[in-house]
């Protein structure tokens, strides 16, 4: 019947689209604003079958008698209002988060060069002198992570690498953490970043507090000497 065909696509909507999908991270910008979308149209179907005096039939189809009796369906207005409210709320909510995401990128990526925007600094690799595991005693909770130096660069300075550094972990939540960013442990779900200067040239530190994302940035950091990215 059509009513139970659409509480089913309604059901799994609100399943994919409940309220923990609507916090920034949960997914990329662009799927925050597709999926607006797709509860947008949903909330608008229900508005217009919330018309009064809008009810649906429902036939059962063709019996040996000929064809089964179309009966009437009322429209339930109320409730049709309220899930299209409840809708446009969480397309809301979305929009909001993407909004967030491009916003936090806008802020941590003004005054770089559009080529130092689009690629990590960790992709330099003939630059990185050495890769060691951080402490996770250094701070609470249990940092996971790598400290990553850098040699002397001309033009590299604490105040750049830095700004770089949080433009990329920044622009990762933007594409949802993509995979074409494999090779940077800054773009892992989670990560977060400093740089500090010292004797030989600058390091960034580089870790998450759960251990499948501390793993993640341990894999990709130790890869960055071992090959290409």
């Amino acid at each position: 019947m059509a009513s139970s065909s659409m509480s089913g696509v309604l059901a799994g909507i609100l399943t994919a689209c409940g309220a923990a999908g609507t916090q920034p991270h949960d997914m990329a910008a662009a799927q925050h604003g597709a999926t607006a979308e797709t509860l947008e149209k949903s909330a608008v179907e229900h508005a217009h079958r919330s018309d009064p005096g809008g009810g649906t039939t429902t036939c059962g189809g063709s019996t040996i008698e000929g064809t089964s009796p179309c009966w009437s369906v009322p429209s339930n207005q109320a409730a049709h209002e309220q899930e299209a409210r409840r809708l446009h709320e969480l397309a809301k909510r979305h929009r909001a988060a993407g909004d967030a995401l491009i916003q936090a990128e806008r802020d941590a990526c003004a005054g770089l060069a559009e080529a130092d925007r689009d690629v990590s600094p960790f992709i330099y690799h003939d630059d990185i002198t050495s890769v060691t595991r951080l402490s996770e005693t250094q701070a609470e909770p249990a940092r996971i992570g790598v400290v990553i130096r850098f040699r002397p660069v001309e033009g590299l300075t604490i105040g750049w690498l830095e700004r770089a550094v949080q433009c990329h972990i920044a622009r990762s939540a933007v594409l949802g953490h993509s995979a074409e960013l494999g090779y940077c442990p800054l773009a892992v779900r989670g990560a977060s970043a400093k740089v500090a200067a010292n004797a030989s040239g600058l390091a960034v530190e580089v870790w998450a507090t759960d251990p499948a994302g501390g793993a993640e940035i341990l894999g990709r950091a130790q890869k960055l000497l071992a090959s290409d990215p």
